[in-house]
């Protein structure tokens, strides 16, 4: 594999690993993926800086993979695990984790942390840094300060995206939301989306800033970026 890559996600489940890639790339990361703990097991981790290790996999275990990972020039390691409970968090941390998060995880808390194992920092004016989104005004406005004008079902989708960001939202969910706020409807909602999100992207969308509207597979859709509704 790659040394190329950065952070490397070990996960027997690929829609969990396709969603931390998804989210992690959006933050200018690169980002590998494993869902064959075997595999994992015989990987060259002085490859990589970070290592995402599911703790629950059949076959090789992560804590098997975990003890597999060399000391010197060792990555951090952020294991997950669907356990809360106590001694299992100890037992992993004594063994040479760096983080152990509990599952259902939350995206920004797995994004920060991998970004500041890398020297990565958010910029502290938030303001500067968020796409807003104002219901007064049906308008959108990017961090550089440009806004842009929203139809009706434009903002539908944003708002829900929005409210619901850095987790997906699914395709039933935007549409519930578009209609139950007095959205058209559609026969045919998916293409209706994409067709408009498609427009969205080339509309707001600059050299050094994509709109941040990312499909996440089996999942539905994310906006991977710092958001906020205003007034």
């Amino acid at each position: 594999m790659s040394p190329s890559f950065q952070v490397v996600a070990i996960d027997d489940d690929q829609i969990f690993t396709d969603c931390l890639k998804t989210h992690l790339e959006a933050l200018g990361l690169c980002v590998a993926t494993i869902n064959d703990p075997a595999l994992a097991a015989n990987l060259d981790f002085k490859n990589f800086k970070v290592v995402l290790l599911d703790l629950e996999m059949p076959f090789v275990s992560g804590s098997e993979i975990l003890s597999k990972i060399p000391q010197d020039e060792r990555p951090l390691v952020i294991v997950i695990s669907s356990h809360h409970d106590v001694d299992t968090r100890v037992s992993m941390l004594t063994d040479g984790a760096d983080y152990f998060l509990s599952k259902p995880i939350n995206l920004c808390e797995v994004g920060l942390i991998v970004q500041r194992a890398l020297g990565r920092t958010w910029s502290n004016d938030q303001n500067q840094q968020a796409w807003t989104l104002s219901p007064s005004g049906f308008a959108l406005t990017a961090p550089c300060g440009q806004s842009y004008g929203l139809s009706h079902s434009e903002f539908m989708v944003l708002e829900a995206l929005f409210l619901g960001s850095p987790n997906p939202i699914s395709l039933a969910e935007l549409e519930q939301h578009t209609r139950k706020n007095g959205g058209a409807p559609s026969h045919n909602f998916r293409r209706s989306l994409e067709v408009m999100l498609s427009r969205m992207r080339k509309r707001f969308s600059t050299d050094s800033l994509p709109f941040p509207v990312k499909s996440v597979r089996n999942m539905g859709y994310v906006f991977h970026g710092a958001a906020e509704v205003v007034d």
